[in-house]
């Protein structure tokens, strides 16, 4: 995920004191069909005028240019704001079967570092404080669904536990973009409830994913205790006490 913020010059035209109507020319008197005309111009001919954008500037010359046939002394000035763009977004499942989720970022998102955040995804319901109730996030991802709390709050609730980012899923149908309010202290993306759900499924199943599993592991303990060699198995083999049969382990490990 990529996120990038930053600040534009706004260019707006204003004009300064009044002048009396007698003194605007006859020619230049305010119709109807000129206002619409106006409106025409910067709607159609100019089109969208994004604060910024050369479009904004061609606009604001254009208004200027009307204001003075009126006889109004104009004047530009120019001031900073905060601005928020995501000039990218990516989600990438790592692993056996890698691919590429379709991800927006929430409106005034955090950004993450220019290498991108990889880390092992946690479900944590709707991401409410007590749906982490016996879940460590610390440096991961936390994928929760919509709805109950806001982005905000769900986005709050991950980064004081600890996790890195957040990935909110749909809970219907399609992909939706939101707003956090403020900025937040993690990146936050949503993603469409298909594509929510699967990662749901990989995530409570652990995913078969020796990266991601390599990567708590190496979160949660020292080195000398990190596994040379990791092997799958669909079930653990048990001995006619319920306890795992270390020998048939073994075996079927071999």
């Amino acid at each position: 995920m990529g996120i990038a913020r930053g600040a534009l010059t706004l260019l707006l035209a204003l004009w300064i004191g009044l002048l009396p109507v007698s003194q605007a020319t006859a020619q230049n008197e305010p119709t109807g069909a000129s206002a619409f005309a106006h409106v025409q111009h910067l709607a159609e001919t100019i089109g969208p005028r994004v604060t910024g954008t050369a479009a904004e500037r061609q606009a604001a010359e254009y208004l200027a240019v009307q204001l003075r046939q009126y006889g109004y002394p104009v004047e530009f000035h120019s001031f900073q704001f905060p601005f928020f763009e995501a000039r990218q977004v990516q989600v990438q499942v790592t692993g056996a079967s890698p691919r590429t989720v379709t991800a927006e970022a929430l409106f005034l998102t955090a950004s993450t570092p220019p290498s991108g955040i990889e880390a092992e995804v946690v479900a944590v319901g709707l991401g409410r404080p007590e749906d982490y109730e016996g879940r460590r996030v610390t440096g991961a991802i936390v994928l929760a669904e919509r709805g109950v709390i806001t982005f905000r709050e769900k986005a709050a609730n991950a980064a004081a536990r600890g996790a890195v980012a957040i990935i909110v899923y749909n809970n219907q149908p399609g992909i939706i973009a939101g707003t956090l309010q403020q900025r937040s202290d993690i990146p936050a993306v949503t993603v469409s409830q298909e594509d929510g759900r699967q990662l749901l499924e990989a995530a409570q199943r652990g995913g078969g994913d020796e990266q991601g599993l390599r990567a708590a592991l190496r979160r949660d303990l020292p080195n000398f205790m990190q596994p040379r060699e990791i092997r799958w198995t669909e079930r653990m083999p048990l001995n006619p006490n319920g306890k795992i049969d270390r020998a048939a382990l073994r075996a079927e490990m071999a």
